[in-house]
This record gives structure tokens, sequence and C-alpha cells, in this order.
């Protein structure tokens, strides 16, 4: 009977919708178990500040869901990973000024990490990489891949 999730009051649709993600997951867990399917769930991206007492407050990118569905999905998933084109810092600027500007640049390279490392989530229930590179063609392969090198480590190339 309501036209948006804020309708129910402040962050209340947000946590009346908590059963129906965990309803959800449940149903991929079933199509897991029950057809052999493997799940991948995708997620754009927001930053988010970190106050933290010891370090101070600092940004981190996050999946941009919900806190609370956000949570569910990290306690859910076996990877979660965060894809970016790696970027490296070049220094540019005008001789005669005597001044530099820093900016970024592309290496064309894609990353998938899968370690935390502050800036970004990211984890792995496996031995994986920290990193690892996903190429354009047949993405899905390249993690599928090394998937399979931890889990059955005699078959490298299967």
């Amino acid at each position: 009977k309501y036209d948006h999730i804020e309708d129910f009051g402040y962050q209340k649709g947000f946590l009346y919708a908590v059963p129906y993600w965990t309803e959800f997951l449940q149903g991929l867990d079933a199509l897991r178990r029950e057809r052999g399917m493997t799940v991948c769930v995708l997620s754009h991206n927001t930053v988010t500040e970190i106050k933290d007492p010891e370090l101070g407050p600092y940004h981190k990118i996050e999946p941009k869901i919900e806190k609370r569905a956000n949570a569910l999905l990290y306690e859910w998933a076996d990877i979660v990973g965060y894809l970016e084109t790696e970027r490296v810092a070049v220094d540019t600027g005008n001789v005669q000024a005597k001044k530099t500007v820093r900016t970024a640049s592309t290496t064309g390279r894609r990353l998938l990490h899968l370690e935390d490392r502050g800036t970004f989530k990211a984890k792995t229930r496996y031995p994986l990489p920290p990193e690892i590179e996903i190429p354009r063609e047949n993405s899905f392969e390249a993690l599928r891949s090394e998937i399979l090198k931890c889990i059955n480590p005699a078959k490298k190339d299967t």
C-alpha cells in the first residue's frame, strides 16, 4: 500500500525489508544446493565515510546497498570482490610555474580485489590470491579457474 520504501517512516521500510532479503538469500542457497548453480550478485558501489577512533575518519568503497542488506549479503557470500580498472598516479605540471599536479591514469588492466585493504570492502573464504586479473572476454572464467586451482590443486588448468 506504499509507493516508496521510505513511506513507512524513517528507516522503517528498510527494517521491514530484512526478512525479504533473508528469503532472497535462502532462495539463492536453494539454487546452489539443488541445481548446482554458481550465484553471482553484482552491485554498483558507493563511497562511505568510516569514523575510526584510532585512525581517524577515512573513506571506503562499499556495495551501494542499504546497510542491513549489505551486512546480510557480506555474511552470506563466499567471495566479495571489488573490480576496478587499475590506476596509477601521474605527476604532471607546468615547468615554468614550478607546479606539480597529480592525476590518475589507467593501465587498462581490470583487477578483482579479494582482500580488504581498508579502501574497499572485500573478502574470500577460499585460499585465493589478494587480486586476480580479469580479462574483458570470459571474465567469470578467470575467477572460476582460480577457484578450481585452490579447491583441487592437482588440476591447475581445468
